[in-house]
């Protein structure tokens, strides 16, 4: 029985060992990283992140509100303290635009690190919307895939989850012309472009056949679209 439960246990020590290591980070050698690797290990360890936290004290929807389980646990890069909101808004949303919730913005979000911040070479220098929809929040609005990113592949990889994710939750009703869009969306609408439009033209290329058709259309023939955001479980 107790070599049973260590056996089950293994995976599980592992992961914390290494999630451990992530303090001996060297930021002099991160900032000669290129662009996929450095998104690459952001994704990784942010969603390892999640997955950790909720090992420890359980989901952010049942155990512990929102904010406290995204902004009080620490995780150690480089022998420096990274929240999860630090993490995601910090470094992976570094260039990307700011929330458009007025009170997170002036009361939570974390301040940008400048470039004298050592910390400043883990930032994504580049705006990448797609980060949106890859991102495991731990509840069932975002995705539910747990993806582990190559350097090598993350293109590809970032192009077939983001696909997969809008076309399961993104529902096109022509003949109401409406559209239904994940919460996340309406957050980080400058992301998009920021118009009503712009945000449906970048969805459109992602959607399957017939609702990628149907938005398409809706577009072309400039048909009024109104947009419904779905709010998040």
């Amino acid at each position: 029985s107790n070599l049973n439960s260590f056996s089950e246990a293994t995976p599980i020590i592992k992961f914390l060992d290494l999630a451990a290591d992530l303090k001996f980070v060297d930021f002099k050698i991160v900032s000669r990283w290129d662009s996929p690797t450095l998104l690459a290990f952001l994704l990784n360890v942010f969603n390892s992140f999640v997955i950790l936290v909720a090992l420890l004290v359980g989901p952010w929807n049942g155990v512990l509100p929102r904010h406290q389980f995204f902004s009080d646990w620490n995780i150690d890069i480089g022998g420096m303290p990274f929240s999860l909101t630090e993490i995601e808004q910090c470094l992976l949303r570094h260039a990307s635009s700011s929330s458009n919730v007025w009170f997170w913005n002036t009361f939570v979000a974390p301040k940008s690190y400048p470039p004298s911040d050592p910390r400043y070479s883990l930032c994504l220098r580049y705006c990448e919307p797609r980060i949106n929809f890859v991102l495991n929040w731990g509840s069932i609005s975002g995705t539910q895939d747990l993806f582990v990113f190559d350097p090598k592949t993350i293109e590809d990889d970032l192009e077939t989850l983001t696909s997969k994710y809008l076309d399961s939750v993104v529902r096109v009703k022509m003949s109401k012309k409406l559209v239904h869009l994940p919460k996340v969306i309406d957050w980080y609408q400058r992301d998009f472009g920021g118009s009503s439009r712009k945000i449906l033209e970048y969805i459109a290329k992602y959607l399957g056949h017939q609702k990628g058709t149907d938005l398409s259309s809706m577009l072309e023939k400039n048909v009024q679209v109104t947009i419904k955001y779905e709010r998040l479980l």
